[in-house]
Parts: C-alpha cells; sequence; structure tokens
C-alpha cells in the first residue's frame, strides 16, 4: 500500500512534481526532462545553495500566502540573488481558497474589531470630556500662575498619550551618525519573497463559472500577445510595489514591475527586471498541472516561461519537502553517520523493557514456592500463589477424597447424581488408595471415578 502511494505521489502536497494525479506537476516535469535541450532537477535544500546564472530558470509553483509573507518558509534574499545572477525566476501563486466558515468567521472578527475600537473612541471622548471640565473648573477658582501650570500639565500629558503608540526606549540618532534605512534587511532577518521583490498579492475568491476559466487580456506591446494564452482560474491580482523616500509602499511600478496580462483591469502576470535575470509572477497555477496538460494543454505558454534556459529547477522545499540541510537532531545524525549510535540506543532500550517485563535468572523451584533464602522471601505472582498454596495446603494422598467431598457438596451432584454412584465412586476411590500402584496413578484414578459418577 506504501508503495503504490508513493509511486502515484498522492503523499505529496498539490502542484509537486513528484505528484502523478491530477493534481501534481510530475506530467510537466518528465516532458520538460525528455527533450534534448534541456535538463530537469529537483531541489530539496535550502535556497541560498542554488546559484543562479543564464540559463537556469526556478519554479516556485503554488506558492501560499503565508510562504509569501513568512521568511522562515522561502528565503526572499536567495530568491532576488538568483535572479540577480542571471537566472530567471517563475513564481506562481496558490488561488486564495476560505471555506464559507471561514469568510463568516472572518466577518465575525472583523465586527468585533470595529466594535472595541468604537468603544475605545468613546471611552477617549468621555476622558478628554472629564478632563476639560476639571481643568475648566480648575480655572475658575485658581489664580493665573496655577492655571499656567495646568495647561502646562495638560500639553505635557497629550504629548506623553502620542508617544505610547511609539517605542520610547529607542534612541535618536545622533547628527553625526549615518542614518540606517530600515528597508535593508539586518544581518539576522531575512527578508520574505513579497518583501523581497517588491510585490504584493490581493488575494480574491474565483466563482467557477459555466464557462470555465476566465479569459485573460494582452496589451498589444507585451511579449504574450503572440501566444495563446491558457484559461485563468484565478482571481487573485499581483500589485507591484516601489519603495520611494517619500511613502514607505506606493503601489506604483514605474521602472521595476511590467504587467503583462489582465482580467478586469486586474494584473494577473507581471514580469520584473532584477540584474541580468528576470523574475515572473503568475496569480495562478492549474496551467502547470497534470489535468492541465491532459484537458486543455498551452505548450507556448509554459516554454515562455521556462525563457529558454537549459536547465530547469523544480523547487520542493517550499512544499515542506526540505531535506538534508535544516538545523535537527535527525539531519546532523544523518550527516555524521551516526545511524549506528541510534541503533544501539533503540537495542539498550528494548533490553531494559525486557529486564524489567521477564528475569534473566534461570528458573529456580524453591523460589516459586516462596522460600526464605538468606532472610529474603521472594515475591511471586497470584498464579504461583495459589499453586503454592495447594502444593502445601492439600497432600498428595488425600487430593482425590478432597476434590470429592467438595463436588458432592455442589447442587449438580445432589440433584443429577443417583447416591448409589456416588457411594461406588467412594468405594472405587478407597480401593484406588490402599492399592500402592493406584495411589501413584493419580489421573487414572480420577477417571474412573468420573466414569462411573456419569
Amino acid at each position: 500500500m506504501m508503495e503504490k502511494r508513493f509511486s502515484t505521489g498522492t503523499t505529496y502536497p498539490p502542484l509537486s512534481t513528484l505528484r502523478a494525479d491530477p493534481l501534481g506537476a510530475r506530467a510537466i516535469y518528465e516532458a520538460l526532462d525528455r527533450l534534448p535541450s534541456i535538463q530537469t532537477e529537483r531541489n530539496f535544500r535550502q535556497l541560498k545553495h542554488l546559484s543562479g546564472a543564464p540559463g537556469r530558470t526556478l519554479f516556485l509553483l503554488n506558492t501560499s500566502e503565508n510562504a509569501l509573507n513568512d521568511e522562515d518558509l522561502i528565503d526572499g534574499a536567495s530568491v532576488a540573488a538568483f535572479a540577480v545572477d542571471g537566472g530567471r525566476v517563475v513564481i506562481t501563486i496558490e488561488p486564495h481558497k476560505t471555506s464559507a466558515l471561514m469568510r463568516s468567521f472572518e466577518r465575525a472578527v472583523d465586527k468585533i474589531e470595529e466594535e472595541r475600537e468604537q468603544e475605545r473612541a468613546k471611552d477617549e471622548t468621555k476622558e478628554d470630556d472629564k478632563e476639560a471640565d476639571s481643568e475648566d473648573l480648575k480655572e475658575s477658582t485658581a489664580a493665573a500662575p496655577p492655571k499656567a501650570k495646568a495647561s502646562k500639565k495638560k500639553a505635557a500629558k497629550k504629548k506623553n498619550s502620542k508617544l505610547d503608540s511609539k517605542s520610547l526606549n529607542e534612541p535618536e540618532p545622533d547628527d553625526g551618525e549615518a542614518k540606517v534605512d530600515e528597508d535593508e534587511p539586518s544581518p539576522k532577518h531575512r527578508p520574505s519573497l513579497s518583501s523581497a521583490l517588491k510585490f504584493n498579492v490581493d488575494f480574491q475568491e474565483f466563482v467557477l463559472s459555466a464557462k470555465g476559466g476566465a479569459e485573460l487580456k494582452v496589451p498589444p506591446l507585451s511579449p504574450l500577445s503572440a501566444i495563446p494564452m491558457p484559461s485563468w482560474y484565478s482571481n487573485t491580482e499581483i500589485i507591484p510595489l516601489d519603495l520611494n523616500e517619500d511613502s514607505e509602499e506606493s503601489t506604483s511600478s514605474t521602472g521595476i514591475w511590467e504587467p503583462l496580462a489582465f482580467r478586469s483591469d486586474r494584473a494577473m502576470i507581471a514580469q520584473r527586471r532584477v540584474g541580468t535575470g528576470s523574475v515572473v509572477v503568475c496569480s495562478d497555477s492549474f496551467f502547470f498541472s497534470n489535468e492541465s496538460l491532459w484537458i486543455e494543454p498551452s505548450e507556448e505558454f509554459l516554454l515562455w516561461l521556462t525563457g529558454g534556459a537549459s536547465t530547469l529547477i523544480f523547487d520542493e522545499r517550499h512544499h515542506g519537502l526540505g531535506l538534508g540541510d535544516d538545523p535537527g537532531i535527525m539531519n546532523l545524525a544523518r550527516r555524521y553517520r551516526m545511524h549506528g549510535l541510534f541503533i544501539g540506543g533503540i537495542v539498550l532500550f528494548l533490553l531494559f523493557v525486557w529486564r524489567n517485563t521477564s528475569t534473566l535468572v534461570p528458573h529456580d523451584e524453591s523460589a516459586d514456592l516462596g522460600l526464605a533464602r538468606a532472610g529474603l522471601v521472594s515475591g511471586e505472582s497470584a498464579s504461583a500463589g495459589l499453586v503454592s498454596l495447594l502444593r502445601r495446603g492439600t497432600p498428595r494422598g488425600s487430593l482425590l477424597a478432597r476434590c470429592l467431598d467438595l463436588w458432592c457438596s455442589t447442587p449438580a451432584a445432589t440433584g443429577r447424581i443417583p447416591a448409589d454412584r456416588i457411594n461406588k465412586a467412594r468405594q472405587e476411590l478407597d480401593t484406588a488408595l490402599k492399592d500402592p500402584v493406584q495411589r501413584k496413578n493419580v489421573i487414572a484414578t480420577y477417571q474412573r471415578i468420573a466414569q462411573t459418577l456419569h
């Protein structure tokens, strides 16, 4: 069963090149690899180990919203460095899929936040009114110097309230010190993919119509104007960003991003030149799937995305399939060949469990009887105690007689067995006890007594 699941790839996430069902992207990976001038690779390591160069294209398929904004999932600086060195980066975005329950939950949360903001505004208004009334009362009863003092306190209070939202522990930069650029990442902080490439994504729901996917509009001067476009199953918009000195974020894309295809004036495909390389972002991923290649293939568009590269790298790490270079005990064990140490630890653990469940000392009958040795009495289980009690409480010669007496006192014996049979069984028992040979063969005597009774 496990071999079948891993051979079809259903255990892998959607748009993984290891997945062979309709949701995977194994078909495009193997089809491109069969071309004589193209070589395909899978990447399971961190992106910082990849080096960009002309003729190399990196694919980040079905990138989720968390992967775009979380630097721990995708290192944006490494992706940008791959493009700067001359490589091409193709990013396809996972369409935003939220259930009706999640949308209701988000609306409820937004409503609660709005109510809280309104309550805070009302409380602040009431506090300001109270302070104004108290100040008016003080001004009417106090002299001029105290009134000036009160106004100073009020101004200082307002100034402190404005500073509450800022960090009071941050030292102000000196005039002689160079001002540090806030947009430049610190050595300990890696930028996310969206912040490193300066673009944002507005996730919108896509409603499937009877016609299926939507048709994209391509401007006449776009590189895609002469290429048949695939059907688009996403309404998510790509918003290019440009960092200016006046505003931290702006929707102006002059000199950075070039929208290539639109849907209802919303950019669906955008391209940017980074160094000597390029980055292409698509708001849909369905055209890479195995199902799309079977139903409505878009060969020319897919070949245009490759950029004519001879080496195509499909990243599997952002799907959660990273291996080898993550910090962790198991990765260190694989790296330093510590398999034998782990196997030895497992064997030692099994021996410890075996030692606590059964003794390694040879069996001793006297120990089963609970006999004292050197002032100690060995403890035994309940069954061993019962056997020991029977052995010490009833002698061997009187065992059958004792059993027959107890059986004769039961309702089954008095109600079903006639008295003459019971008397005959007692006679046979007395005869067997007088004969030394029959007295040793307890089992044969028991069988004769049972045959007599029944």
